[in-house]
């Protein structure tokens, strides 16, 4: 989307956050891979300015189609070429959208939708093709609490299994030892 108006020259140590393909997760913002530009320059792309709240959705590979929300710690950004902004309307909520895309038939959807060879990638008129089941709000709420709960009963499990990981080595290293 930024031709030449947006190369890697252009980057400083500090200024306005540029959200780039290594900051989409599967559902989580990565916080590292940090580039800004002066805020003279992205005075000049403000088409494509980001805010928290914002969902953010990867265009190329590895998978194409993810998506993450911007958390509210990242102050008023751009993205990059092959990042996508996505800002829904109210009655559509962005981590029901989120959890969609990020979904085995949401990623396979984007998939179908996508092209080339080496690496997949969607651009946009791909990806406005892309259909989105949107139940009434108060069911995607519904929804996305479900996902979100049972997301942090596994993010306890897998706690849980690596604590006991830890216990056993540490038994064994003991009968090992005696």
């Amino acid at each position: 989307p930024f031709g030449s108006r947006l190369k890697s020259s252009h980057y400083v140590a500090n200024g306005v956050r540029v959200i780039r393909l290594g900051n989409i997760g599967v559902g989580e913002f990565k916080q590292e891979d940090e580039a800004y530009i002066s805020e003279g320059h992205a005075s000049q792309l403000t088409r494509h300015s980001v805010q928290a709240g914002d969902l953010v959705i990867a265009a190329l590979a590895e998978p194409v189609g993810r998506c993450c929300q911007v958390p509210a710690s990242i102050p008023p950004a751009i993205v990059k070429a092959d990042c996508v902004r996505l800002r829904p309307a109210n009655a559509v909520s962005p981590r029901f959208i989120m959890h969609w895309l990020n979904s085995p038939a949401g990623a396979k959807n984007a998939e179908r939708h996508s092209h080339g060879v080496g690496r997949l990638r969607i651009n946009m008129q791909e990806m406005r093709a892309l259909a989105v089941p949107i139940a009434p709000r108060s069911e995607q709420d519904r929804v996305v609490a479900e996902i979100e709960k049972q997301f942090t009963r596994l993010d306890e499990a897998v706690a849980t299994l690596k604590a006991v990981q830890a216990k056993l080595k540490r038994a064994r290293a003991s009968v090992l030892k005696t």
